[in-house]
């Protein structure tokens, strides 16, 4: 392995404690914006040449830094997926049982910048055994046996629960197409919000389009009882409400507040325009909040990383 790169001789003395091509490892690339750390590739299957292995190991800067602390936690990581140009890697949409899983360790190996040893918690290990062993946990999803555990939480994660938020952000969704007449959307990965086919947020500014008020769907505005309410609102409110009164009249249930409220005109001006704002205003902006979250849930649950 050519160890005339370009970086800081610390780099080079942690890096010179490991040897990957002894795992089938190749393409060592030290960091750029870190000064200690690198990362690897390595086939899962030789065959395959479109999916690889991203391994990475380094110490953030900030810890780096800290010169009370000899003993440094490292930063590891272990990514499979297709080889993007560059020779970075897409990122997953849909895993299988018969790949690698991605996995993430922060505070179980450590680097001792004094005695240039690693330590696993409190016991010493080679700087080999350390790539093995999380090469080893990144594939155990593979095994038969050994990985049926592992093979139960993927399961649990990304198919169970991302399905599972997935139907409330739909659920959201209609409940807002229904009380509101607008249709939203979010997509975790850009940051990008879509309200009636018109792009308001992205992640990259030169995406961003409207603001959310200009693509409202409002509508004519009526006067309902003293208060100007949008079509879709007071179609709602009036179902709701109708609906309501078929069920109490057919349980013979009749909240003693609502008939206290009925038998007042004044009470009843306050409770209309106070349960129609609550539906024209305060619910939409919740079912949106409501759908930027649990797309976000849906989308870490598909991308989380399973702890071994």
């Amino acid at each position: 392995m050519d160890k005339n790169y370009s970086t800081s001789e610390e780099n080079k003395i942690f890096i010179g404690k490991f040897n990957p091509e002894k795992f089938g490892f190749f393409d060592l690339a030290p960091y750029t914006n870190v000064n200690i750390g690198f990362n690897v590739k390595k086939k899962f299957n030789n065959k395959d040449n479109d999916n690889i292995t991203l391994l990475g190991i380094h110490i953030p800067d900030r810890i780096f830094n800290e010169t009370w602390m000899a003993r440094k936690p490292l930063r590891i990581y272990a990514t499979y997926g297709k080889v993007a140009e560059g020779g970075g890697l897409i990122i997953r949409e849909n895993y299988k049982f018969t790949e690698p899983i991605d996995l993430q360790s922060y505070d179980e190996y450590y680097y001792d910048t004094v005695g240039k040893e690693f330590f696993k918690k409190n016991k010493k290990i080679v700087a080999d055994d350390l790539i093995n062993e999380i090469y080893n946990k990144h594939i155990k999803s593979t095994k038969l046996i050994s990985g049926l555990i592992v093979r139960i939480k993927i399961s649990f994660w990304r198919i169970f629960m991302k399905l599972f938020f997935e139907l409330i952000t739909k659920i959201n969704y209609f409940i807002l197409l229904i009380i509101s007449g607008n249709r939203f959307t979010y997509k975790p990965i850009l940051e990008e919000e879509i309200l009636n086919d018109t792009i308001i947020k992205s992640k990259f500014s030169e995406r961003k389009k409207m603001k959310m008020e200009e693509v409202l769907e409002e509508g004519k505005k009526f006067d309902f009882l003293a208060y100007k309410a949008s079509r879709w609102s007071i179609i709602f409110y009036s179902l709701l409400h109708l609906l309501f009164y078929f069920i109490s009249t057919f349980k013979d249930y009749k909240p003693i507040i609502l008939t206290t409220i009925f038998k007042n005109n004044f009470l009843t001006l306050i409770y209309v325009i106070f349960s129609l704002w609550i539906i024209e205003a305060v619910l939409p902006k919740i079912l949106i909040s409501s759908i930027r979250l649990f797309s976000n849930c849906s989308f870490y649950s598909l991308h989380k990383t399973i702890k071994l």
